[in-house]
């Protein structure tokens, strides 16, 4: 969920290639990813980033349309009005 909210203010993120974040980060699209638990990766990964503004702008942006395209306010509203609506058929 952090990472989502990092693309929404245009920040890529940098991440260890784990589960959670393979599934939200494109790499060298949103962010960058580092070796599972390669601290030596991770740090020369977020120095890529922090000496790259080219790099650190574009993947910004990029991940900036992705979050907007796929997780608009308008999507959100009508995914919860559909749980609440399953919730209440339920008897809830």
């Amino acid at each position: 969920m952090v990472n989502l909210e990092a693309y929404a203010c245009r920040v890529p993120v940098v991440a260890f290639d784990v589960d959670g974040f393979r599934k939200t980060l494109i790499p060298h699209f949103t962010g960058l990813l580092a070796r599972p638990y390669s601290a030596s990766d991770l740090a020369t990964k977020i120095q890529e980033l922090l000496l790259d503004h080219d790099l650190r702008r574009r993947l910004g942006e990029h991940a900036h349309r992705l979050v907007a395209e796929r997780f608009s306010i308008g999507d959100q509203v009508k995914l919860l009005e559909q749980t609440y609506l399953a919730v209440l058929r339920m008897g809830g």
